[in-house]
């Protein structure tokens, strides 16, 4: 074991954080054999279910009807209700266990629906570190390689932990002169100036660490590799990228692959659930990791998810309001754990000009939406940096409106792309969508 290990390992004896004794037995279970996984998740479910009912009264009503000591196969999880945000968000504390310990408040950022509060304990929050030690050996970088986290904080860093995994904090927060990062706008009028000195005293820091890998998301990733290619700055290079967050595009990938010049892992979690699936090298697709959750997925491909080890306030088929499939077949690299692909997610809202400018396409959404006659609507950028924006409409739309808009977008966007705008009546443009 070498020195970074040691000190995790002997850090999280002398706090009584078990993430490094959870992270040894997360490495072991991604080569159980599928039946075995399976075995473990009846078991785990079986546990939180009986415990939901006997110590949550949200669970205990929910649940009434369902008899746990019959629950033998996965299949019958389909017995429950599936639940909503919006279920928790008004159940509120009957939502969470009466308990002693410390509990850690943790939010969403509120860009895809209202902000979302909920809780963990102490040792679920040991667990979480486990998870995301793990993410690592997926892309065969190694505890005290050096890396790179760049994404908004919303809590305080630990120094110790950034010492003993060899970590460089940066906060996507600092790169606009604004102070609100590209993936998570804080209003649509919000012009997201790139604050050119903060980013490049970000590039001198990353150059002097020398990371081999970087943790972001898409559209943080997009803002630092523009200004890297414009201003060709040398001595950045990543032979790992991590992406979660946002939808991973493949034209996104080979972006971030050339200007980084090296491999994209995607990886897909959320604030809820950060390390749900990941690419491994094999690139075939995102391993489930379902020794910690149970990943459903509808008629209609959305995804319901069951965290089988949060018991302060528990996920029992939650609606994530993502989509995707389950992939048929095992991975080559030899481990047990299905694969499955996203299809709709929280997709990046940045639009990163030729002169480094960046701008939201919720915006052009925002103005668009006031305007009854518009039914639906395509925004589109191509690589000259021109913004093409198609407007289905249901009756004749005044020309002074027209005029209007196209003003708002220009004064949004100034010189840096061209805009047109092209109106269609939907009978002759059904294609359109919003």
């Amino acid at each position: 074991m070498d020195i970074r290990k040691l000190g995790l390992s002997t850090i999280s004896a002398i706090s009584g954080h078990l993430f490094f004794k959870y992270y040894q037995e997360l490495k072991k279970n991604q080569w159980l054999k599928t039946a075995d996984i399976e075995n473990l998740q009846v078991m785990k479910l079986k546990k939180l279910i009986k415990y939901a009912v006997e110590n949550i009264p949200f669970y205990k009503e929910r649940f009434r009807h369902f008899n746990i000591q019959n629950f033998k196969k996965l299949d019958e999880l389909k017995q429950l209700p599936i639940l909503t945000k919006q279920e928790l968000i008004a159940a509120g504390d009957s939502a969470v266990v009466k308990s002693r310990s410390k509990l850690l408040k943790k939010s969403t950022s509120g860009t895809s629906g209202p902000p979302f509060n909920f809780v963990i304990d102490r040792d679920f929050f040991s667990l979480e570190i486990a998870r995301n030690l793990r993410i690592f050996d997926f892309t065969s970088v190694g505890i005290g390689e050096p890396w790179v986290i760049f994404t908004p904080l919303r809590g305080k860093k630990n120094s110790i932990f950034s010492f003993l995994t060899n970590r460089l904090v940066l906060d996507a927060n600092l790169i606009t002169a604004e102070r609100t990062p590209p993936c998570c706008p804080s209003s649509t009028d919000n012009k997201l100036q790139p604050d050119e000195n903060m980013i490049r005293q970000f590039c001198e820091r990353i150059k002097r660490h020398k990371p081999k890998a970087i943790y972001s998301y898409p559209s943080s990733l997009i803002a630092l590799a523009t200004f890297i290619r414009k201003w060709k700055v040398t001595g950045i290079n990543f032979k790992t990228t991590i992406s979660s967050g946002e939808l991973l595009t493949t034209k996104l990938r080979m972006f971030i692959e050339e200007v980084f010049q090296g491999e994209v892992f995607n990886l897909y979690g959320t604030t809820e659930f950060p390390t749900i699936a990941e690419e491994c090298r094999e690139h075939n697709g995102l391993h489930i990791f379902n020794d910690s959750y149970v990943v459903e997925f509808l008629d209609d491909g959305a995804i319901v998810l069951t965290d089988l080890d949060n018991y302060t306030m528990p996920f029992i088929r939650y609606k994530t309001g993502d989509r995707g499939f389950l992939k048929n077949g095992h991975c080559n690299c030899g481990r047990s754990f299905p694969l499955m692909e996203i299809t709709q997610g929280r997709v990046s809202d940045l639009i990163t000009t030729p002169d480094g400018k960046f701008l939201r396409k919720s915006f052009f959404a925002s103005v668009i939406e006031k305007n009854l006659e518009i039914e639906n609507f395509q925004i589109l950028y191509d690589e000259q940096g021109k913004i093409l924006i198609n407007l289905g409409v249901n009756k004749s739309f005044p020309e002074l409106r027209q005029e209007y808009l196209i003003k708002r977008f220009k004064d949004y966007t100034g010189n840096s792309v061209e805009v047109s705008v092209k109106i269609f009546l939907n009978q002759s443009h059904s294609g359109i969508k919003t």
